[in-house]
């Protein structure tokens, strides 16, 4: 802040010194400070831009964080449905399993 506080006031110290030049009619000091002037106000501009370019960044980065959080939480609660529901499908086939068991005992006890 204190770099865009300086650029300004050289500006307006330079626009000082272009009226002077301009009441003087000194076209040759007159083009250097208009030059200065514009190449102070290119300065501010891209400082100005740079700022809102790294905000922008920083912005992003924060959305970019909370998305990756989010699809992280997404992607484990999709692994714990998964193992869910393998634990449910093998308590299944151990039930069968142990109906089947018991059918055939049942059947071998009948037989004998």
């Amino acid at each position: 802040m204190a770099e865009k506080a300086e650029i300004k006031t050289q500006i307006r110290e330079l626009k000082v010194q272009r009226g002077t030049a301009e009441e003087a009619k000194d076209a040759a000091g007159l083009k250097k400070i208009r030059r200065g002037i514009r190449s102070l106000k290119r300065e501010l501009r891209s400082m100005n831009g740079a700022a809102v370019q790294a905000a922008r960044t920083a912005k992003e980065q924060e959305h970019a964080a909370a998305n990756k959080t989010k699809s992280s939480e997404k992607a484990a609660a999709a692994a714990q449905r998964e193992k869910e529901a393998r634990e449910a499908e093998a308590a299944r086939e151990a039930e069968a399993a142990a109906a089947a068991q018991a059918a055939a005992e049942a059947a071998a006890a009948k037989a004998a």
